[in-house]
Formats: C-alpha cells, sequence, structure tokens
C-alpha cells in the first residue's frame, strides 16, 4: 500500500511557515502602497528612481470595488483584494464600455501579449472535486410529485428523485450551482464540435461553459474521437475526415483525406462486456489526422478567448483524439487470428509506437501554445495502445510473432511502454503538465490500489488526480468515501472526478455526509482537504483560493489618460458590480 499522510503533514508545516503575507495598506496613500525598491536605499548624490505604487482595491462580497476609478502611474502595480478567498468566483476580467455605459458592460477577449491585459486570477493545477458531465443525454432532478417518465427513474433520495431525460450533454443547473463541487468535466465530441473541415459549432460548449462562470466554478475540458460506429452515445469521430465511404469506395476529391481504418475490437474489455464492436477510425500517426484534430484544438482555443471570463475558468485541457470509447487515451489492441487482429490492421496503416509518441509530443506543444496559463492533464490507460513495434511487427493473441518486415524482428513493445514514453515527454512541461488516471476506487484489496503510473508521477513531482469508476464499483456515497479515502492514503493526487448521479445522490443523503461511520466528511470538506494538499504539495504554483489579484500596468498610447475598465465576470446584476476603471496618467 503506497501511504502518503506522513508526506502531505510535513509539506504543509513547510508551507505555513513559507507563507507570503500581503502588502500592509498604507492609511496616508488612501488605500495605496508604495512598492520597495532599491531606490530606497540610493544615495543622495545619484538620481532617484521613479518608485512604482502598489494601489490597492477591495472587492466585495458581491464583486462592487470600493475604488470604482484609480488613477496610476505607468509602471503601478493595481491590486485587487477578495472579501472572502474561499470564494472560488473570485475574478477579475476586462471590458469595453459603448455609448450607452451599463453596470455589466460586455467582457471582452484575453490576449495575452497584451502587456495590460487584466484578466486573473489564474487557477494552475487546480484541486477539488469536479463532476462529470453527461455524454449524452442529461439527467433532470425532481420532486417525487413530479413523475419521471416510464423506466428512466435512476435515483430516488427521500423526497425527490433523478430521471434520465435532460438535454444532450447538459449538466444540471443543480449540479452547476452545487457549493460542494469547484467544476465540471465538459466532455466533448470531436464529431459535435468539427461538423466539417473548417467548421465549427460550440453551441453545446458555450451552454456548458457559460453556467461554469455564471456560477463561479471551474471547468476542465477534453475532445473525444474513437467510439462504435454504430453507437451514436459513444461515437467520437467525424465521419468527413476520411477519404473513403464506409462501403470502401472513393469520396470526391479524396474526403477528408484522412485513411479510414475498420476495427471489430472488444480491447479485452469489461467496458463492451466481452462484446466485440465495429468502429472506423483514423490513425493518430497519419499527419493528416493530426493536421484536422490540431485545427480543432486551435479552433477551440481561440473561441473561449473570445471572452477572458470563459477563457480564465478553463482549470484543465486534455490530450487526447487516440480513443476507444472515452476521452481516456487508449486505442483498439485486440488480435485473434487473421480474421480479426487490430494489430496487423494498425501495422499495414504504418502505425508505429514512434509516430504515437510524436503526435501526443505534438499535440502537447501546440497545447501549450494555444492555451496560454492552463495545465493539461492527460487521462491514461496504463497498457492502452497497440502492442506493434516501430517495424510494423505484432504478436496475436497466442504470442505467435508476425514480421511484414523480415528477416530480423524488433523487439514489441512492453504493454506499458508507449503510454511510459508519452509520460516521460509530458514531464518537460512541469507543472502544466498532470496526469489522472479514470477508474479509481474504495480499497477492497491490494489490486485496487491507485494506478501505478499515476503515483509514479506524483512522487516525480507532477500534478496528479483521478477520476471514480463506474457505478458497478463507486454505486453509492459510502463507496464515493471509500474512494477518496484511497486517494488520501495511498497517492498524491488533487482532484478527483465523480458522476453526477452520485454528487446528486450524495448531497442528499446524511445531511451530505458521504459515510459517517468512514472519513465523516461531506465532500466539501473533502475539496479543502484536496486544496490544502495542493498548496503544501506545490508552494511555487499560486494559491487556489488566492486573496488577491494583481497587475503591473504600462502605457501603451501616446497620450495620458489611457483608461482600462473591467469587472467581476460571475457577480453582475441586480445593482451589483459596476465596472472599474484604471486610468494610466
Amino acid at each position: 500500500m503506497h501511504l502518503r499522510p506522513g508526506r502531505i503533514a510535513t509539506l504543509l508545516a513547510v508551507t505555513s511557515l513559507t507563507a507570503c503575507a500581503e502588502l500592509p495598506e498604507s492609511p496616508e496613500l488612501a488605500g495605496d502602497t508604495v512598492e520597495t525598491t532599491a531606490a530606497a536605499s540610493t544615495p543622495q548624490f545619484e538620481p532617484p528612481l521613479p518608485v512604482p505604487h502598489v494601489h490597492i482595491i477591495n472587492v466585495d462580497a458581491n464583486g462592487e470595488f470600493d475604488r470604482p476609478e484609480v488613477h496610476i502611474a505607468s509602471g503601478d502595480r493595481v491590486e485587487w483584494r477578495f472579501a472572502n478567498p474561499a470564494d472560488g468566483s473570485n475574478a477579475i476580467v476586462p471590458v469595453v464600455l459603448g455609448f450607452a455605459p451599463t453596470d455589466c458592460p460586455p467582457i471582452i477577449g484575453y490576449d495575452p501579449a497584451n502587456p495590460n491585459d487584466v484578466t486573473g486570477p489564474w487557477p494552475q493545477a487546480a484541486p477539488g472535486i469536479f463532476a462529470l458531465s453527461q455524454d449524452n443525454t442529461g439527467f433532470v432532478s425532481k420532486s417525487v410529485l413530479q413523475s419521471c417518465a416510464p423506466g428512466v427513474e435512476l435515483l430516488r433520495v427521500g423526497f425527490a428523485h433523478l430521471c434520465s431525460g435532460g438535454g444532450y450533454q447538459q449538466t444540471m443547473a443543480t449540479t452547476w450551482a452545487d457549493p460542494n463541487i469547484d467544476g465540471v468535466f465538459i466532455r466533448l465530441r470531436w464529431s459535435d464540435v468539427n461538423t466539417a473541415e473548417g467548421v465549427y459549432d460550440f453551441t453545446i460548449l458555450d451552454r456548458e461553459v457559460d453556467q461554469a462562470v455564471r456560477n463561479g466554478k471551474l471547468y476542465s475540458l477534453g475532445i473525444k474521437a474513437g467510439g462504435p460506429s454504430f453507437d451514436l452515445e459513444r461515437s467520437g469521430t467525424p465521419d468527413w475526415i476520411f477519404s473513403t465511404n464506409a462501403d470502401g469506395t472513393a469520396r470526391p476529391g479524396g474526403g477528408g483525406g484522412v485513411t479510414r481504418l475498420h476495427f471489430f475490437d472488444r480491447a479485452g474489455s469489461a467496458e463492451s462486456d466481452g462484446r466485440n464492436h465495429h468502429m472506423d477510425l483514423g490513425a493518430p500517426t497519419e499527419a493528416r489526422y493530426w493536421a484536422l484534430y490540431r485545427q480543432t484544438l486551435k479552433a477551440v482555443a481561440d473561441h473561449l478567448k473570445e471572452r477572458a471570463d470563459r477563457y480564465r475558468a478553463l482549470a484543465y485541457i486534455k490530450p487526447s483524439g487516440a480513443n476507444l470509447f472515452t476521452h481516456e487515451n487508449r486505442l483498439p489492441d485486440h488480435c485473434d487470428g487473421t480474421a480479426n487482429c487490430s494489430r496487423a490492421t494498425w501495422s499495414a496503416a504504418g502505425y508505429t509506437p514512434t509516430g504515437l509518441r510524436t503526435f501526443f509530443d505534438n499535440q502537447r506543444n501546440r497545447m501549450l501554445e494555444n492555451f496560454p496559463n492552463k495545465t493539461l492533464s492527460y487521462a491514461l490507460i496504463h497498457a492502452g495502445f497497440p502492442i506493434v513495434a516501430d517495424d510494423g511487427s505484432y504478436a496475436d493473441d497466442a504470442g505467435v510473432l508476425h514480421d511484414p518486415t523480415p528477416p530480423v524482428a524488433v523487439a514489441l513493445p512492453s504493454p506499458t511502454d508507449q503510454t511510459s514514453d508519452i509520460l516521460v515527454d509530458g514531464r518537460a512541461a512541469g507543472l502544466r503538465w498532470a496526469v489522472q488516471h479514470n477508474g479509481l476506487g474504495p480499497l477492497r484489496t491490494p489490486n485496487d490500489d491507485p494506478n501505478f503510473l499515476v503515483v509514479r508521477e506524483g512522487d516525480l513531482g507532477q500534478p496528479t488526480g483521478f477520476q471514480t469508476n463506474n457505478e458497478h464499483n463507486v454505486a453509492n456515497p459510502v463507496d464515493l468515501d471509500g474512494t477518496l479515502l484511497n486517494l488520501e492514503a495511498n497517492s498524491d493526487g488533487i482532484f478527483l472526478e465523480i458522476y453526477e448521479d452520485r454528487l446528486w445522490e450524495a448531497t442528499r443523503t446524511n445531511g451530505g455526509v458521504l459515510d459517517p461511520a468512514g472519513s465523516n466528511r461531506t465532500l466539501r470538506q473533502w475539496s479543502d482537504l484536496l486544496y490544502a494538499r495542493q498548496r503544501a504539495l506545490f508552494p511555487t504554483l499560486p494559491d487556489p483560493r488566492p486573496s488577491s489579484w494583481s497587475r503591473t500596468l504600462t502605457r501603451t498610447t501616446p497620450f495620458n489618460g489611457q483608461r482600462l475598465y473591467y469587472r467581476h465576470p460571475s457577480k453582475c446584476g441586480n445593482g451589483f458590480s459596476r465596472y472599474g476603471t484604471i486610468v494610466i496618467d
């Protein structure tokens, strides 16, 4: 068993000794302070250097500013201090004034190249509890006096029941507003977002992200491919990307240009109940496939940056695109003979471990570029990729070696080699690279320990997290509590993604206490523990619940009186949260 409490306690003690104190406020400057610089000790015979000021603006619980207009000198720093640091909605975003200014002027885009973009603070390796958005039909929460349609009641707790029948991929409004969670993992499909080359539909994305902003929550984002072709509930690869039709006939003009690979594969997965599934996929090692997936990632990043509030609330963007059924990074790897062998299909298509490594290397670098200030979270399956060597050789399920390029076969990779290589490469991104496993449950046997590759990455100093197992292994609030106890004792995990129906049930049972005989904690208390753990493990990262946010601002126009406008993104309306103005003289 991988025990952790001693390490965490030591780190917490160290963190408490090194916590930064806030700048004292200077009464004679009416909310401003003088920045300590070398100029204070400059000998009198040298020309004095200009002394920058720190201009303090207090933000109350309603998002109101105690100094609606502040005049500063170019090079001064503005610091916003939040009344309640535990409020996850605390943020500042830039706005633009129209001809008829309102209390809540429209939010403008985030521009990382603009030295006067005031957007922040930025969540880095965000800790806490995240709910899962629906991958298909959403849920509806009702009073038992309102009946569910026949056959769609999922859960009943007290005088409420949970029904199927909500909007497509829609998270319940009550989930977004739930104070027990910190955010939602929005699970998108490539086929929904990218409907044709260069054509994008952000309807679902905007609907969900706007809920995050409105409720002061964070969100994670993944865009999956893969999925059985006949199963619309799980299919994510857009059919338009292929150069041929499903029957093998060529498409005019070469279609989307990606080679259509047909699989009949169960991948040895209990998830598929031992049944084989037809699916048409593209090879992530094919240049055209990567080019199209890359275009989608950039389009999503550009779209989110069009609104600073939407972009700021993004906690994790997840490398993906090499998928089987879910957003986890995994491909078909079944070979029961020459008539049905995914490895043979991959080999013939030119798939290689080196090519896969390049796909994720390129994707990571592009994500770091397109999503500045954001953390990537790689969802692994430890033995998730086809066991095919760089020369195309492979072995079938009976262990018989097939070498298409004799006479010398290259050594086959072990089941975990390809995933391990991707994780090793990811560390180059430092703390902007997180690793997670989507299958944690209560500790019942030694086999239920957290995934060993995730534990290893945590030992090496990378941020890590988990998603719970599905309802077969995490079936009630007691199981959920056991899962969190497993995470606490046996990993350095700082976040946990939980299913929305389990959240709904857990917050309505035992007054929100998951297991009185277990941890005796609510989800909110568990979240507080994960926040403390993140601070202890990663003291160089910004505080996940900051008490303030500051920016040094510089005049970028030739005229005095350059004006910048801003507001709180989540607390606007009902007479509250008028915009603020900074004048750079």
